[in-house]
């Protein structure tokens, strides 16, 4: 999937409580994707919040393709450094549910 629309650029705690089921996002998490990675589009699956040594934590999963090492990012609640973006039409499914 290739896209020259706006994309809108959320943090990955934003999604709490979001069914994203089916919904296509890129995942970019600056402390290990450079701006010189080519976009990785990916069909979102689940948002999981779980508290693990006494911090709060948030994972997104995806359907994973072959070119895949994981098929999930995650970080702290506290820290938010996920970043996730959706075409504006992709945003809005994720709203409607």
């Amino acid at each position: 999937m290739t896209t020259t629309k706006k994309l809108i650029e959320c943090s990955l705690t934003s999604l709490i409580g979001l069914n994203i089921n089916g919904v296509m996002a890129q995942v970019r998490n600056p402390i290990y994707i450079n701006s010189r990675t080519p976009p990785k589009w990916r069909k979102l699956i689940k948002v999981v919040q779980f508290k693990e040594n006494g911090k709060n934590w948030i994972e997104l999963f995806w359907e994973p393709t072959e070119d895949d090492s994981c098929n999930f990012t995650g970080c702290t609640v506290e820290s938010d450094t996920c970043r996730i973006q959706f075409t504006p039409e992709e945003l809005k499914k994720t709203l409607k549910s």
